[in-house]
């Protein structure tokens, strides 16, 4: 079986200006850890509440799929 790690949240402590470093840290232990693939969400938007920490607002950081997982 395989198991994919998806990242569909990316307000961490510092970001925005870290998002890109903590991404690659992210996938770099997903990696070591032996995860078969890593998934961005392939929203414009940040998904409301529902999905996550209950502080997740559509107004929160996201990235562009396509883009994220091209580096």
């Amino acid at each position: 079986m395989k198991i994919g790690l998806q990242i569909y949240y990316f307000e961490w402590p510092g970001s925005p200006q870290n998002i890109g470093a903590k991404l690659a840290e992210i996938a770099q232990i997903a990696d070591i850890l032996g995860f078969s693939s890593l998934w961005a969400m392939d929203h414009f938007f940040q998904l409301g509440k529902g999905f996550g920490p209950p502080e997740i607002t559509c107004e929160g950081p996201m990235l562009e799929g396509y883009s994220t997982s091209a580096r």
